[in-house]
């Protein structure tokens, strides 16, 4: 479904993720860790799109909302994942469609659109290898606080990163990041 752009085209994905409107990245005040735990309100939450680690985070989604007890999860997903999620109870899935994507392989306007207008409080990327369309998708739901794994340009999406010794096992990253969470 979703091919990462590489050489021009990602150098290219990531300029427009700086000037356009749409993916612009709001620079916010700091925000107190604690406050996270205590009055988390939407969360959005982009689970992995290769098939591999999808399957392995969904095992701790579970444990993602056990840290935001008082969160209103909503899970971003490539659609033809669905049927791999199972029931998770208390969580809303946003499916991910071919239309979803544009010719740079980043989120649409419409997307970001839509994502912007669930005012996510907090959003959180399971992708552990620097995939730009959910990095971007955080980014763009105006989030005050953005969770993701540590990458070349995690620093305009992200302004909390986790930096795990490994990303070869994405089961260990995901421990790194309960461990955070906690």
């Amino acid at each position: 479904m979703l091919k990462e752009p590489k050489g021009i085209k990602r150098r290219l994905a990531v300029l427009l993720a700086k000037i356009l409107p749409g993916y612009k990245i709001r620079t916010e005040s700091p925000f107190i860790p604690a406050d996270i735990g205590n009055s988390p309100g939407n969360i959005m939450v982009c689970m992995p799109f290769d098939n591999n680690s999808f399957r392995t985070a969904v095992d701790y989604i579970p444990a993602v909302k056990a840290a935001f007890p008082l969160g209103k999860f909503i899970l971003i997903i490539p659609e033809l994942y669905k049927g791999w999620l199972g029931k998770q109870d208390g969580m809303q899935v946003f499916p991910l469609t071919e239309k979803d994507v544009n010719f740079l392989s980043l989120p649409n306007r419409k997307l970001c659109r839509t994502i912007r207008q669930r005012n996510f409080k907090t959003a959180v990327d399971l992708n552990t290898n620097g995939i730009l369309f959910s990095s971007i998708l955080c980014a763009a739901s105006g989030a005050r606080v953005r969770i993701g794994f540590y990458n070349e340009h995690s620093d305009l999406f992200f302004n909390f990163q986790i930096r795990p010794k490994s990303f070869l096992n994405p089961a260990d990253c995901y421990r790194v990041l309960l461990n955070y969470l906690k």
